[in-house]
């Protein structure tokens, strides 16, 4: 049987190497999983020119093109970046946790880390400094080898409340954190400004220890993100909140309901059902066509928007 590990090892050198110095790359012989849900084309070859995929066939059919540089993958498997729809960044670094992580040298480091395990897009899904957007930029631009950043900004939790602070040793540039209804209109036109993915509340007590968000602070925030075009992704932990934040107009479930079975009509009997995203690989309203290997996006495009 054939290895269905990526290939990535020698594909790594090759986009230093080759892909930006030749006009055409040539993957060929081995397995090719193109991500649109077909069987895996066995004896595939792709060919990328001046870094987008112009082809995908069996290599027996296809042409190499002149001066071409060939990578011969037989035995191994190229298939799509994998999406991570909830991720941090600059969280961590060891065993702290803190602000002081939040640093370009960190950041860029959990992004190779990332790609390395084949995650090519991460959305931060809160709590970012100012610095994630220089990063975001710069990412997008391929400034830096590692995994693409999409991401929700700062944030927005509670006075004393989530995301606790105990916990994350947040800086107060990580989120906002109003106490009235227009200081939370106003934290999302901030994050308008800052052309931020979309915007990301938190609505738990975290096992009844904190205040929760007041219904008509995320109310407030789900309305005013919305005119101005963006997506909410909500924290919960509780049955009960979930269903609120839903009845609210709520576009994303950030994580899994973990108090109670969740019924049925759950995020249908208000007309709505939002994304949930309760792991690290789900995503919708993406159309990925390319080829990606060592965390770096080869060839292809990504169209529509992470559903972070």
């Amino acid at each position: 049987m054939p290895d269905r590990r990526p290939a990535r090892p020698r594909a790594a050198a090759v986009r230093q190497r080759g892909a930006r110095r030749r006009a055409h790359v040539v993957f060929q012989g081995g397995t090719v999983l193109d991500g649109s849900g077909g069987q895996p084309l066995e004896g595939g070859s792709v060919v990328v020119r001046d870094g987008k995929i112009v082809s995908v066939g069996l290599a027996i059919n296809v042409k190499v093109p002149k001066g071409a540089e060939v990578i011969d993958f037989k035995g191994q498997t190229l298939l799509p970046g994998l999406i991570s729809d909830h991720s941090h960044v600059g969280q961590t670094s060891d065993t702290t946790t803190g602000s002081q992580n939040y640093t370009r040298e960190n950041v860029e480091k959990q992004l190779r880390q990332f790609a390395a395990y084949g995650v090519t897009t991460v959305t931060a899904l809160g709590m970012n400094r100012p610095l994630f957007n220089e990063l975001r930029k710069e990412a997008h631009a391929d400034s830096f080898s590692g995994a693409d950043l999409f991401g929700a900004g700062q944030g927005i939790g509670v006075p004393e409340g989530g995301p606790p602070q105990a916990m994350t040793n947040s800086a107060p540039d990580q989120l906002f954190r109003p106490t009235t209804v227009e200081e939370a209109r106003a934290a999302v036109r901030t994050l308008a400004k800052n052309r931020v993915d979309l915007v990301k509340v938190w609505v738990d007590t975290f096992l009844g220890k904190l205040p929760k968000m007041k219904p008509d602070i995320y109310k407030a925030v789900i309305d005013e993100s919305h005119k101005q075009g963006l997506r909410v992704a909500a924290h919960i932990h509780d049955l009960e909140d979930a269903k609120a934040v839903v009845d609210a107009g709520v576009d994303i479930i950030a994580h899994g309901v973990r108090d109670q079975p969740v019924d049925a009509a759950f995020g249908t009997d208000s007309g709505t059902t939002p994304l949930r995203i309760p792991g690290y690989a789900e995503h919708r309203e993406l159309n990925i066509t390319g080829v990606w290997r060592q965390g770096h996006k080869v060839a292809g495009k990504l169209t529509g928007a992470p559903a972070h």
